[in-house]
């Protein structure tokens, strides 16, 4: 499964730490097992497996190498394949790591029922933030540029879905959430995200709970695309601030969100744009990087006629 904002960077030369070109992209797939190693058991040919962090394809530079036909996984280690159960279209599990790195962070911000959350930008992660946190229970607002990407976070049934593009935009937003709120999630990758952030989140001084318990989380859920400077005394004025980075998933983060889409809690269609036939994929990256608010995310399927 492809998403517009990682991959992006990975074309555009911005995060290959050094590799050079061509290289393996992409770091989320589902297959079927058709060979095990020797002396490896618990293990079936034919399992249906999700998985990350696939060895490399020999000759070929690989930066997580998850886009290829076959993939070498290692089955003993902490990014180990994960069985995915039967009953639903092995397709539906395509999103489960991506659903994992976003509901990391609503998990690192300990979500509660009754708590009032903004997500800014509605890419690929910070819809499924919000889907996340609907499911602990949080009321959602959401914000982007987009109308397109809005209307499909409505689906989700956020309570508001803000356009901070148009001229009354951030104050409408910022109107709606007028004491701030307890979660912020920052998925847009931009300075200006990163401000709106700063003016949402909760001020109060007068905790009547722990600070462990009350205080307001700001959850930085996306790759910057350049360096920022500000001076931390002026960025949050109010007593205490938790800042969380989670920045990727662990093992009992991909397993939740394998759950979650086989409980039917996630649905998959909705966060799932177009499925296309891996020799398309010269034409699918153009459209990608020409069209990243339209192609909102693609799944390259390498079963699929030559």
């Amino acid at each position: 499964m492809v998403s517009s904002g990682t991959e992006l960077r990975v074309l555009s030369g911005k995060q290959t730490g050094g590799k050079s070109f061509p290289l393996v992209p992409g770091y989320a797939a589902v297959g079927q097992v058709t060979e095990i190693a020797e002396g490896l058991s618990g293990w079936r040919v034919g399992d249906w497996v999700s998985l990350r962090g696939a060895r490399a394809v020999p000759g070929v530079t690989s930066l997580w190498g998850a886009q290829a036909s076959h993939h070498n996984c290692p089955a003993n280690s902490p990014e180990r394949p994960l069985r995915v159960p039967s009953g639903r279209p092995m397709l539906d599990y395509a999103i489960a790591e991506l659903a994992a790195i976003s509901g990391r962070g609503v998990t690192l911000a300990t979500a509660r029922p009754g708590e009032s959350a903004v997500v800014i930008g509605q890419g690929l992660i910070g819809m499924l933030s919000a889907a996340s946190l609907i499911q602990a229970g949080c009321g959602v607002t959401v914000a982007d540029i987009h109308d397109g990407r809005l209307e499909r976070s409505r689906s989700l049934g956020v309570t508001e879905a803000v356009n901070v593009a148009e001229p009354s935009g951030v104050d409408r937003l910022l109107a709606l959430c007028p004491d701030g709120v307890d979660i912020v999630v920052e998925a847009s990758g931009t300075f200006e995200g990163l401000k709106l952030a700063h003016r949402l989140i909760k001020r109060n001084a007068a905790w009547s709970r722990p600070a462990q318990d009350s205080c307001p989380r700001l959850v930085l859920q996306s790759s910057f695309k350049e360096e920022m400077s500000m001076n931390p005394a002026n960025f949050f004025a109010g007593e205490r601030l938790l800042l969380l980075t989670p920045s990727d998933r662990g093992l009992e983060d991909r397993q939740r969100a394998i759950e979650s889409i086989r409980m039917g809690r996630l649905n998959p269609e909705v966060f799932i744009h177009e499925v296309v036939p891996y020799h398309a994929a010269p034409d699918a990256y153009r459209r990608l990087r020409d069209q990243p608010n339209e192609v909102f995310s693609l799944i390259f399927d390498w079963g699929a006629p030559s």
